[in-house]
């Protein structure tokens, strides 16, 4: 069975320097993997170490991922879906967005 996307990420707007937490989870046959991706790129949260990302087993079928971004700066902004995939097929999340505040921001 392809992937099919059972949670979306959803937008996040947090504080600089507090955590930013996305949950994805997809089900399929066999068991998909999810790849979490930046802008577009892949690379761009495997590669930094303040990414965090856990997987949950939820059962034969459903696989649950978190990302999880420590201490959120301004270049983490941007927009971030997951991407499930196994033997069968493969599909992408909806968008969510990241965006940060600085602390003491006030808008007039």
């Amino acid at each position: 069975l392809a992937p099919e996307i059972v949670e979306d990420p959803k937008n996040q707007t947090v504080d600089a320097g507090f955590n930013a937490t996305f949950d994805c989870a997809a089900k399929g046959h066999p068991m998909p993997s999810i790849t979490w991706i930046k802008n577009d790129d892949a690379l761009a949260v495997q590669s930094h170490n303040r990414n965090r990302v856990a997987e949950i087993f939820l059962d034969d079928e459903q696989i649950h991922s978190q990302l999880v971004i420590k201490g959120v700066k301004r270049e983490d902004n941007g927009k971030y879906y997951c991407f499930a995939n196994n033997s069968a097929g493969e599909i992408a999340s909806k968008t969510a967005f990241l965006s940060t505040k600085d602390l003491g921001e006030t808008h007039a």
